[in-house]
């Protein structure tokens, strides 16, 4: 482009462009989001150790449940033979009438007057002395002496 003032240019003139540059377009700006920082790289994880807590293992034994005067039934647990106790043979429900020193019974618990209720869960409260015995004998049997 020539200027209208000058001269026209010879053969050997390089012809420049003396008109302004157009304005840039406007930038819009744009609001960046922060990055989180970085994370240092996750380390693994040992297992927790968790206590369990566990019931203590159920006695093995013959279970006996007798019914005590003025208080809830008990459940005596005894662990070995002979059982080392005496009933009354003519009471529903059979009812400890002695109870040995140093014998099953009365490691278990078993006190003279208790009135025996279950033996190993079955009710015996309404049983012939006979029928107890019997169902005594046959609950007792894998017990060690």
């Amino acid at each position: 482009m020539a200027c209208c003032c000058a001269p026209p240019p010879g053969p050997d003139a390089e012809v420049v462009d003396t008109a302004p540059a157009p304005a840039p377009a406007p930038v819009k700006a744009v609001e960046q989001k922060a990055e989180p920082p970085p994370q240092p790289p996750k380390q693994e994880e040992k297992p927790k150790l968790v206590e369990v807590k566990k019931e203590p293992p159920a006695k093995a034994g013959l279970t006996l449940t007798f019914a005590v005067r003025g208080a809830d039934d008990v459940d005596c647990i005894l662990e070995k033979k002979p059982l080392g106790m005496k009933m009354k043979t003519d009471s529903k429900p059979a009812v400890v009438t002695t109870v040995e020193k140093g014998g099953a019974a009365e490691a278990a618990g078993v006190k003279v007057g208790m009135q025996l209720k279950a033996v190993a869960g079955a009710n015996v409260e309404d049983k012939a002395f006979g029928d107890v015995i019997a169902l005594l004998k046959k609950e007792m049997e894998p017990l060690p002496s």
